[in-house]
């Protein structure tokens, strides 16, 4: 029984010197190779440090973690960290257990980010997007798929906006929005609507997370918030406008094929 005892502590005590003595380099071991998520140029300790974090082979912003013990006695993984500066400014944690990892993030994601992101289809915008307190859980990875859920809270601070609309280019100025992210059905769901009004739906965006497709609804709202002609009288909540595309393809990890409705 003593020695059991001591085997566990001894575990432990060697555990606790290993996280805190062992380079920050270590950390990139537990990085699945050829993962689009990797730190670079690490430095530091594995308790504390930093490197540069990359996302498709494009840098995103430098990061910076420690290990939060307050975790180990509900026997998870704990870690507080911090981003930026660069297109991301966020802070959270990282808690991974048996019964699955949980990402939090509050902060700001600079319209360069996203400007690089929309830029594809022809979008552009001005203002930056905050986030409050959004949260992912990935269940057991033994699970597969794991299951996923997404929520919290974002807002975009509005601004000049330049886009095209079924074959007309719009360039205009957009108010706040706020965005509530909400899964439904192994769909990640996010409804956007005006800071101020924000029962008035603008748009509905789902992600099928299993398949990949993203779906992305224009209602009548945002119809007439850009004073597009509408010949009916339907509710303006409805979606009017679905465009439809393959973002990646789950087994392949390769673009697939779009479509529009």
């Amino acid at each position: 029984m003593r020695l059991a005892l001591y085997t566990a502590l001894g575990f432990v005590v060697f555990a606790i010197a290993l996280a805190v003595f062992a380079p920050a380099a270590l950390l990139t071991r537990f990085i699945p190779e050829g993962s689009p998520l990797q730190v670079k140029h690490p430095s530091g300790m594995l308790w504390r440090g930093k490197g540069a974090l990359e996302f498709d082979s494009q840098s995103v912003a430098m990061v910076r973690w420690r290990i939060a013990p307050r975790h180990w006695l509900d026997g998870r993984l704990g870690i507080d960290y911090e981003l930026g500066p660069g297109s991301f400014e966020l802070e959270g944690e990282l808690t991974t257990g048996g019964e699955g990892t949980l990402l939090t993030a509050t902060g700001q994601i600079s319209e360069h980010w996203i400007n690089q992101r929309l830029g594809a289809y022809d979008i552009s915008v001005q203002g930056e997007l905050s986030l409050e307190a959004v949260q992912l859980w990935v269940g057991p990875l033994n699970d597969m798929p794991p299951q996923m859920q997404l929520e919290g809270n974002c807002h975009w601070s509005g601004g000049a906006t330049e886009f095209a609309l079924s074959g007309t280019s719009f360039l205009t100025s957009l108010p706040a929005m706020a965005i509530e992210l909400t899964t439904e059905n192994e769909r990640f769901e996010a409804t956007v609507g005006l800071e101020s009004h924000p029962e008035r739906e603008l748009f509905r965006v789902s992600l099928e997370h299993p398949t990949g497709w993203v779906h992305v609804g224009v209602t009548g709202h945002f119809l007439d918030l850009i004073n597009w002609p509408r010949f009916d009288s339907l509710d303006p909540s409805r979606v009017l406008i679905e465009v439809s595309e393959r973002l990646y393809d789950p087994v392949q990890t390769m673009p697939s094929e779009t479509g529009s409705s």
